[in-house]
């Protein structure tokens, strides 16, 4: 499996068994925005190395009380392509989730 082009992590990603309205956003300025189900978040930027994007700087993001609500999303630092996937991974190194790319959106920035 080769690594992917910047243009192939573009774009919004959508959790395959997550909460509604959820999201990250890779945006072409390297800036990172999201939901997760919950909260909104952003204030990150990003990179791709290999096949990891990994996040960096401060993020921020609202803190809203929605019970029954899994915001795994929001605690995602990286994201590992895997064929046209990505695989959220927390910061202690395990696997959050898997993303897929939103046919309906368009890129910004």
């Amino acid at each position: 499996m080769s690594a992917p082009a910047r243009s192939d992590v573009v774009g919004r990603w959508l959790p395959e068994n997550g909460p509604d309205r959820a999201f990250v956003e890779l945006r072409n300025n390297g800036d990172l925005a999201g939901h997760d189900g919950c909260n909104r978040f952003g204030g990150e930027h990003w990179s791709l190395e290999g096949d990891v994007v990994t996040t960096s700087g401060t993020r921020v993001s609202t803190l809203m009380a929605c019970d029954g609500v899994d915001t795994w999303l929001g605690r995602a630092v990286s994201f590992r392509w895997d064929d046209g996937t990505l695989r959220a991974t927390g910061p202690d190194g395990d696997e959050l989730g898997l993303l897929l790319t939103d046919p309906d959106a368009t890129p910004r920035g």
